[in-house]
């Protein structure tokens, strides 16, 4: 059981603010006109006559209708290596269902509502460009290609060679909370104030900055609570952008708060992937090496996805001895939603697809699949290493994360064939497990962070990174109370402000625990070692002498010479290195290496085979993310990133129809579990620190988004009896693949 986090209760009771609670009285509601078909040429737009535009009292315009024409700014691009230029607002073309052609702005809701769809497209249709296959036949719709040619043959020498194709649907991130965002304009438009749901409050002001040629100094933007990102607000979306112009162009606020079906339609989706991947095996069971030919959906307007693909090349190998990748995979664009980062951003995809081929090898070489695994690992003694595709992996023992799982899926066997034995023949049992290695805190970037003793001896703590779900504040506060001896309690947490904390790059990538956890680190000791040339003079002692106490610094075995932190800031205030609020040190912390978890998990499921039903019964995950800051968080990422993993396992996928209609637009069509389908999750994992950051730590947040899922789809073939299943695992695919046993 996970320990309630001080900054959970608000959550539970209904008391955080979201951006949508704000106080914007003053604000114009927003509603985009969206296009219903998927490619087609803008003909024109028909705007209701201005006799039925409402006015306010005085009878001044209380709405406005603006195209790209109105706005008059250039396409941005978010990912200048792959990205292609995206227009604020559709202009000659749209490229598909639910591309924005149009922003109405309304003093009221309904107004505003109303409008949209009084707003007529004149659209000419084109042909819907779906196949991705077939887009690697037309140059023009390839955006990059990521190539690792093996050396030799990696499937050369091997007894046993199993390929596949293995397909990843596109699944849309789905947070709680959907998009939404208050601007308002400042210093007659040279300026933006700006609440916004997001995952760093520094990337949404850089993109404004350039997208709207202002100054970021003039744009400050912040976030109140925030209902999940998980990798769809990495980067402001679109419309935030185009808010901001319009705001600037009206000079009024503005908000606009997405709806669920408009989240579904154009908020980036994650994976998409098609990999044909052939994996070989020596007679001795060792791996030859694996190779993948495929092609990723980079949607209409390629921002980030086709740079994910590179971390899908890096991570073939997964945790084992893999001596030769051959890679090659296209991105492609299609007349569909853009594509990003999702959970896990390219590797759940190959870890997915070797992990399923690996159990398919083991049932063909009459091996369990436990025993091939346990035949190619890298061991503990070799590592660090760095892998056939440049990635380094740390201190690791997957051995053992292996050996957790599989003694306690044994321990389930005999209890679920007694739980089971009066549900008929039509119920079968599986086990499945699924290891794996991931890289994190990726990009050598920065990250910003600051501390403030304040007069009264309590501290405020900050950081780039941004808290939307993954509890900072506790996290934070115990790691910065534990190297001041200050209470956590008395410690509060700032960030998601850029008026407060000036450099970050938010929260994302699994990155918070080792560079944020690392940057408060090294602020922590640069304001120690501050301090301890104050005690130190003060209680003339040698400062290699001062001490950490509980709720400030003393002399070594001295403990009655303790300084309080309130004293230590009036003797800093004295030597001029305070000011009235305070001591205070921030940094720019250099980047820290990016660091590899890994682990194994392991699945019990049950199978009906008349109806295609797939009950999971028990699920374990075994994370070894180094040394665990806030271990009740950490089992909180655990428990969430496996029922992520499960989720897409369970049939979780965007659907469009042949015409590039999008079939899955409400939650009654995209389907995710409920807490009802979902069992408890049992979790452990080892603490080997991580030796690429000061705190040792490694990520946590993606791990089980990465090995839930092949560990289901195993358990699933295991019930089945048949080598392999593919995603996603919907009754229909269920029931085809029982029958035709």
């Amino acid at each position: 059981m996970t320990r309630l986090l001080a900054e959970d209760l608000p959550f539970l009771v209904g008391a955080a603010r979201f951006t949508a609670d704000l106080d914007a009285a003053d604000a114009w509601h927003v509603r985009f006109v969206r296009s219903p078909q998927a490619h087609a040429v803008l003909r024109g737009i028909a705007r209701p006559a201005p006799a039925s535009m409402p006015t306010g009292t005085d009878g001044a315009p209380s709405a406005a209708i603006l195209t790209e024409a109105d706005l008059g700014y250039e396409p941005y691009t978010f990912f200048p290596a792959v990205g292609h230029p995206r227009p604020l607002l559709a202009g000659d073309r749209v490229r598909y269902v639910g591309d924005p052609v149009a922003l109405v702005a309304a003093a009221d809701e309904a107004a505003a509502v109303d409008l949209a769809e009084a707003v007529e497209l004149d659209l000419e249709p084109l042909a819907a460009q779906l196949d991705l296959w077939a887009a690697l036949e037309d140059p023009d719709r390839i955006v990059n290609t990521i190539r690792q040619q093996a050396e030799t043959d990696p499937l050369a020498g091997a007894a046993l060679v199993v390929q596949r194709r293995c397909v990843n649907p596109r699944l849309s991130p789905l947070p709680l909370e959907t998009s939404a965002i208050v601007v308002r304009p400042l210093d007659g438009g040279r300026g933006l104030d700006v609440w916004a749901a997001c995952q760093g409050v520094h990337a949404v002001r850089d993109d404004l900055a350039a997208a709207l040629g202002l100054d970021p100094a003039a744009i400050r933007v912040r976030a109140p609570s925030v209902g999940g990102g998980f990798g769809a607000r990495y980067r402001p979306p679109l419309e935030y952008l185009t808010v901001a112009a319009a705001a600037l162009r009206l000079g009024r606020p503005l908000r606009w708060v997405e709806d669920r079906t408009e989240q579904l339609l154009s908020q980036a989706h994650g994976r998409g992937h098609e990999l044909d991947v052939a994996l070989g095996v020596r007679a001795d069971g060792r791996f030859t090496g694996v190779r993948v030919r495929g092609v990723a959906d980079a949607g209409a307007y390629p921002g980030q996805a086709p740079l994910l693909v590179e971390y899908t090349r890096k991570m073939a190998p997964g945790p084992y001895r893999m001596p030769l990748v051959d890679f090659e995979v296209s991105s492609v664009t299609t007349t569909t939603a853009p594509v990003g980062a999702y959970r896990g951003a390219g590797q759940p995809e190959i870890v997915t697809a070797v992990e399923t081929l690996v159990d398919e090898a083991a049932r063909a070489l009459g091996l369990s699949p436990a025993e091939l695994r346990r035949r190619n690992p890298l061991q503990p003694e070799e590592l660090p290493t760095v892998t056939v595709t440049g990635v380094r992996y740390d201190r690791a023992d997957l051995p053992a994360a292996l050996a957790t799982v599989t003694e306690k899926l044994d321990s389930w066997r005999a209890a679920d064939a007694v739980a089971l034995a009066g549900r008929g023949p039509s119920v079968r049992l599986g086990y499945g497990l699924a290891c794996y290695a991931q890289i994190t805190a990726v990009g050598q970037l920065t990250m910003g962070a600051q501390l403030t003793v304040r007069p009264d001896g309590t501290v405020v703590a900050g950081a780039g990174s941004h808290s939307h779900g993954q509890g900072h504040r506790s996290t934070f506060a115990h790691l910065v109370g534990e190297r001041l001896g200050i209470d956590p309690a008395a410690i509060d947490w700032v960030d998601a402000d850029t008026g407060v904390i000036p450099a970050g790059h938010g929260t994302g990538g699994s990155r918070s625990a080792a560079l944020t956890g690392n940057a408060l680190h090294h602020v922590a000791e640069a304001l120690l070692e501050r301090a301890r040339r104050l005690v130190a003079d003060h209680l003339e002692a040698d400062p290699a002498d001062i001490v950490v106490g509980a709720g400030g610094l003393a002399v070594a075995g001295v403990p009655a010479s303790l300084v309080g932190w309130a004293a230590i800031v009036a003797l800093a205030e004295q030597a001029g290195l305070a000011g009235p609020d305070g001591m205070a040190i921030s940094l720019v912390a250099d980047p820290a290496p990016s660091n590899t978890p890994y682990g194994a998990h392991g699945c019990v499921v049950a199978v009906d085979t008349e109806t295609g039903g797939v009950t999971v019964l028990h699920h374990i995950a075994v994370d070894d993310c180094g040394l665990r800051l806030s271990p009740s968080q950490v089992e909180g990422q655990q428990h969430g990133g496996a029922v992520a993993g499960i989720a897409q396992a369970l049939g979780e996928q965007i659907v469009y129809a042949a015409d590039g209609t999008p079939l899955t637009t409400t939650l009654i069509d995209y389907v995710v579990p409920a807490a009802s389908e979902v069992p408890s999750i049992d979790v452990a994992g080892g603490e080997l620190a991580a030796d690429t950051n000061a705190v040792g730590a490694r990520g946590i947040g993606e791990n089980g988004a990465i090995a839930a899922t092949p560990a289901v789809l195993n358990a699933v073939a295991d019930a089945l009896g048949v080598p392999f299943v593919g995603l996603p695992l919907t009754p229909e695919r269920i029931w085809r693949l029982a029958d035709a046993r």
